[in-house]
């Protein structure tokens, strides 16, 4: 096994070579068992089928959305209560970003949120479902409990399967069980792919949109879970590392909250625009700021699927090119890539956005991939961290 964390072979693996590599055993069988054989975790001519199924979920017009993002942000604030004097009491926002970040990945993938911070505001099941809403508590908590399991098979390599839990099994199942919801709803609704939003717009629904080329409940529920449980973690874990910095750095919190009061304004009522969140060029600093230290993906692998070359790592200074064997497994330690002081300078380790004011985004910021497989809900993910952390 190869490790590295150069970003001229970070550029090599996953963009200017990507077919001479594929995921390789490990996101490939061991992460399959629980987010199923889906986008994240196909290989060839299997992961260009699921990549064109999904990818209209991700046009722009489909995460330009603001009223989406917008209330369930609303509601993830009723839960913080303020006092007097305009403040928050002390609060754990971990566990809250777990709550908006499912119920917005639930209704812009599926046309229907969960509400897990609200359960009164869940519409009516349509007649003819034939599964039930899970225990949401229950799928939460088997999913980080089977995450964290296959977290600690992963070092394991292929020998994963000889460390297998009954319990794993078991979590597995009841995070089956939300999938399986979500396609029974889509196969129960009136076929359509578009719908509209109380303002008008048309929004394309993952699910039905799939019905339309394939029926198979299995197809569905893994692409489902996968995008579902994928959206909500990541999401939740970049908004926590955020407000974990800024909570910790009071002026750059005044330098934000400034530089969004002159963007967005101070009435709080008024809908919010996505372009005009966007223009805010400190918050989309303060993002890129939370992504490099934070790194939600801090690993990734490829095995080599032929013989082949990486530009460094090879000579006695590393920076020669180096021979990569058909079968090596090499791993792209995007954590270490982003905490590299001979990148980032002496105070690598500090959180600075105005680092990124005049610094170019290339491979040194891998967070998430690139080339054909670059995180395809990049810009979905970006936006709801923007909502919620204004």
């Amino acid at each position: 096994m190869i490790t590295t964390r150069d970003p001229e072979n970070m550029k090599t693996i996953l963009s200017t070579k990507w077919g001479h590599y594929r995921l390789g055993p490990v996101r490939g069988d061991l992460v399959s068992t629980l987010f199923g054989k889906n986008l994240f975790t196909h290989d060839g001519r299997a992961w260009k089928n699921s990549r064109s199924l999904t990818r209209p979920q991700f046009y722009r017009s489909q995460i330009t959305d603001a009223d989406l993002f917008e209330k369930h942000t609303r509601e993830l604030c009723l839960k913080i209560y303020i006092g007097g004097d305009g403040w928050s009491s002390n609060v754990t926002l971990s566990p809250l970003f777990h709550n908006p970040t499912l119920d917005v990945a639930s209704e812009f993938l599926f046309g229907y949120s969960v509400h897990t911070q609200n359960p009164a505001n869940r519409s009516q099941i349509p007649k003819g479902q034939k599964v039930a809403l899970p225990d949401l508590d229950v799928v939460r908590k088997s999913f980080d409990d089977a995450s964290e399991f296959i977290a600690q098979l992963t070092p394991f390599g292929k020998w994963h399967r000889l460390m297998w839990s009954p319990r794993y099994n078991w979590n597995v199942k009841r995070v089956r069980e939300l999938g399986d919801f979500f396609v029974d709803l889509a196969l129960s609704r009136k076929p359509h792919v578009a719908d509209s939003n109380e303002n008008g717009k048309q929004h394309y629904y993952l699910l039905e949109g799939m019905s339309k080329i394939t029926q198979d409940p299995l197809v569905l529920n893994q692409e489902a879970r996968g995008l579902l449980f994928a959206a909500r973690s990541t999401t939740a874990t970049l908004m926590t590392w955020v407000s974990y910095y800024l909570s910790r750095q009071p002026e750059t919190y005044a330098k934000l909250r400034a530089a969004l009061q002159k963007s967005v304004g101070l009435d709080h009522t008024a809908p919010l625009d996505v372009l005009i969140l966007r223009s805010c060029n400190y918050l989309q600093n303060c993002l890129l700021e939370g992504v490099r230290l934070g790194t939600p993906t801090p690993v990734i692998a490829r095995e080599a699927v032929q013989d082949t070359m990486l530009p460094r790592g090879g000579g006695e200074d590393g920076n020669a090119a180096t021979f990569i064997a058909k079968g090596t497994l090499v791993t792209l330690n995007l954590f270490a890539l982003h905490h590299r002081v001979d990148l980032y300078g002496d105070d690598v380790e500090e959180f600075k956005p105005e680092r990124w004011e005049k610094r170019e985004r290339d491979w040194e910021m891998s967070a998430f991939g690139g080339g054909p497989r670059a995180c395809i809900g990049r810009k979905y993910l970006r936006l709801d961290i923007e909502f919620n952390d204004r």
